[in-house]
C-alpha cells in the first residue's frame, strides 16, 4: 500500500521573455489557509518555480504574475491556440475544490513577455490518470517531467502500512497500533533521508573538486 503522493506544482518560462511568479493558496486538513508566492522564495528563480504541498492540502488555487510589475497573467483557451478569454479574466487553476483528493503533479509553461502578452501556453497534470481536466493541454508531454515517488515515502511504505484515521472502525486504527506503525515509518523514512543527504553531500564535494581542478588549470597557465 502506497502513501498519498504529495502535491507538486511546477512553473517555468519557455522563452524567458519576462520574469514570472507562481502564487498558490491552499487549505490544510485543520482548516487553516496558507499563501505562497514563488517570487518571495529563495529556492525559486526568475524563470522557474516549484512548490510541494502536503498530501492533505485542498481548495488549492493557483495564479501567475509577471514581475517586477506584479501584473496578473490573463486567461487563455489552450485548446484554441491560446486565444484570449473573452471576459478578460485572469488565469486561475483550481484543484481539489470538489472534495476529491486526487494526486497532483502539475506543470505549467508560460510564454510571452510584458509587451507580447504573457500567458500559460501549456499545462498538464501528469497524475491525471488519463482523464485530463479542461485547463490541461500539453501535446506530447514528456514523461521525464513527472515527479518520481519520494524515496522517504517508499521506505516508510515498505516498513509499515500508511496510518489510518483514528475514527476508522478497525482494530488496525487503535492508538497502540497507530503509534507502532508511525514509529516504524518514521525510522525508515529518517534512514532514507540520511542516505539522500549523504549522496547529495558526496555529489557536491565531487563538483567542488572538479571546479577547483579547473580553476587551478586555468590560472596556472596565466602565471
Amino acid at each position: 500500500v502506497k502513501s498519498s503522493a504529495r502535491v507538486r506544482l511546477m512553473c517555468r518560462s519557455s522563452d524567458k521573455a519576462c520574469h514570472i511568479a507562481m502564487v498558490v493558496d491552499w487549505m490544510d486538513d485543520a482548516g487553516q489557509t496558507h499563501h505562497w508566492n514563488s517570487w518571495d522564495d529563495a529556492l525559486c528563480g526568475f524563470y522557474k518555480a516549484r512548490k510541494l504541498l502536503p498530501s492533505t492540502s485542498r481548495d488549492i488555487r493557483i495564479s501567475f504574475e509577471t514581475r517586477p510589475n506584479k501584473r496578473t497573467i490573463r486567461k487563455v483557451d489552450r485548446h484554441k491556440k491560446c486565444a484570449w478569454s473573452k471576459d478578460g479574466s485572469n488565469e486561475v487553476i483550481l484543484l481539489r475544490s470538489d472534495g476529491r483528493m486526487d494526486d497532483i503533479d502539475a506543470a505549467f509553461e508560460i510564454r510571452g513577455g510584458l509587451l507580447q502578452g504573457a500567458h500559460v501556453w501549456r499545462a498538464w497534470n501528469a497524475a491525471n490518470g488519463g482523464e485530463p481536466q479542461g485547463w490541461e493541454y500539453w501535446p506530447n508531454f514528456d514523461a521525464e517531467d513527472e515527479a518520481p515517488y519520494p524515496s522517504t515515502l517508499a521506505a516508510a511504505d515498505a516498513a509499515a502500512p500508511p496510518l489510518l484515521p483514528l475514527t476508522a472502525s478497525s482494530s488496525q486504527s487503535s492508538p497502540l497500533v497507530q503509534v507502532e506503525r508511525g514509529m516504524a515509518r518514521l525510522r525508515a523514512s529518517a534512514a532514507a533521508l540520511c542516505e539522500v543527504r549523504q549522496n547529495t553531500k558526496q555529489m557536491l564535494q565531487a563538483q567542488e573538486e572538479q571546479l577547483l581542478r579547473q580553476w587551478y588549470g586555468v590560472n596556472s597557465t596565466r602565471t
